[in-house]
């Protein structure tokens, strides 16, 4: 049997001298540098890891901080439609949703407002009115033959007319010419709320895609264990 001698013992635990002169490592030396190399690595994707999992529960803070006040600009642009309206309504004007972003063809006015034919002159470069008083008068030309005298008292009183005689002429789209604070103020809080929703809309996908990228980090991590 065998036995090492001092030198063969040294040589076994120090490594082997290569022709250079210079001492190759050991095959402990090997094994214990790839383990450090592994838990450094196995170090780097666990903090790769953790910032992907934070940054996704911060895009998910902000997605729930969009919704939140989302949610707040349709409670207030709600509470100021119906302070408008109240307000329109008892200063003898009419509002409807065409006031405010709304889908096309949602509200259809029954009853518009025939202008005076003094308020017709002073705006006579507005064609929506004019064309519309224009109707008003051909529908009403046997009458104004028989009597002009009551021709032209009735030209100069606002009166109601039914939007069938005037087709395609909204009258409630008139008063956007001199909208009132009530109004303006109005139409700002339903600006929010579109501005509110292309938040959201962003957040979400900021979630998705952050999501995504601790998904695959996740799925990688686990293949190489």
């Amino acid at each position: 049997m065998a036995q090492l001698t001092p030198r063969t013992a040294e040589m076994s635990e120090t490594g082997t001298p290569s022709s250079d002169g210079s001492r190759l490592p050991s095959p402990q030396e090997e094994q214990y540098h790839q383990y450090q190399h592994q838990q450094q690595k196995q170090e780097e994707e666990e903090k790769h890891l953790d910032s992907l999992f934070d940054a996704t529960m911060e895009s998910l803070e902000v997605l729930e901080n969009s919704r939140a006040v989302l949610h707040s600009s349709m409670q207030e642009a709600h509470f100021s439609f119906n302070v408008t309206q109240r307000e329109m309504e008892r200063s003898g004007l009419l509002l409807a949703w065409d006031a405010v972003p709304t889908q096309e063809g949602a509200v259809q006015p029954l009853i518009g407002i025939r202008i005076p034919a003094i308020v017709r002159d002073t705006n006579s470069g507005n064609e929506k009115k004019k064309n519309c008083d224009d109707n008003d008068k051909d529908s009403n030309l046997d009458d104004n033959d028989n009597n002009d005298d009551n021709n032209n008292n009735d030209d100069d009183k606002w009166s109601l007319v039914e939007m069938n005689e005037c087709e395609g002429r909204d009258p409630l789209r008139w008063f956007a010419a001199v909208p009132s604070p009530a109004l303006c103020a109005c139409q700002e809080h339903f600006r929010r709320v579109l501005h509110a929703c292309v938040d959201v809309l962003q957040a979400q996908k900021e979630v998705l895609a952050a999501a995504e990228l601790y998904r695959e980090a996740a799925e990688k991590r686990e293949l190489h264990q």
